[in-house]
């Protein structure tokens, strides 16, 4: 459902109605509010995590994928 179908339902509502749907938004809206932080929050490149290349000096995860499958392996055998 779009937004133009949305306000031609609500305009189509009889007054009672109409304010019902206007008080459960405006519920909703206190519950859920939009966090600024969250739209004024730019994207941070992903090379400029600090959590990148955390492990880079441990030997025994060079090769990842060895590294899991022996996990795996210690773990369930």
């Amino acid at each position: 459902m779009n937004q133009s179908q949305i306000f031609q339902d609500f305009d189509a509502l009889p007054a009672e109605a109409q304010e019902l749907v206007s008080a459960l938004v405006a519920f909703l809206g206190r519950e859920h509010p939009r966090s600024k932080s969250s739209r004024q929050k730019s994207a941070i490149p992903l090379t400029d995590e600090k959590f990148i290349g955390l492990w880079k000096d441990r030997g025994d995860m060079q090769d990842s994928s060895a590294y899991i499958r022996t996990l795996r392996k210690n773990e369930w055998g």
